[in-house]
């Protein structure tokens, strides 16, 4: 069983932070940090805790997500002509597809400024689909 003082100094290190800063907190010399990191319950613990606290970022990333899309959708509409062709840019990278797979100017083909944020993005989808060669059924079954 860990000590208090090992138990903290293994929240210190979880955190990120150095060896000798979790020596100094706890009140005890850097080599003994040293050996405590050799003992498998204390190496479980900072994994445990930093398992645990990848958890929770990965939770308020998940729960940030809708609000990410709604972002983005926001400057897909932008009055600002690069920033609309960045977002496009920016939204088929992180759906895989890289920018010199798809020509931008065509997913920009016929734009008009009134055009309804879904209707814009359903006609990326299009663009995409044509330059992939798959048919709108395709992409529905997916």
């Amino acid at each position: 069983m860990l000590s208090s003082r090992q138990k903290a100094a293994a929240q210190i290190i979880a955190a990120g932070l150095p060896k000798k800063t979790a020596a100094k907190e706890v009140g005890v010399r850097p080599e003994t940090i040293s050996l405590w990191c050799h003992n498998p319950e204390f190496q479980a613990e900072i994994d445990y805790l930093q398992k645990q606290a990848f958890e929770i970022v990965i939770y308020k990333l998940r729960n940030m997500l809708p609000l990410a899309v709604e972002g983005l959708a926001n400057l897909l509409i932008s009055e600002n002509e690069i920033t609309r062709r960045r977002s496009i840019e920016m939204a088929l990278n992180y759906a895989g597809f890289r920018h010199t797979q798809i020509d931008l100017k065509l997913a920009l083909e016929g734009e008009n400024e009134d055009e309804d944020p879904i209707d814009k993005l359903k006609r990326l989808v299009g663009v995409i689909n044509e330059t992939l060669g798959t048919d709108e059924e395709d992409s529905k079954e997916s």
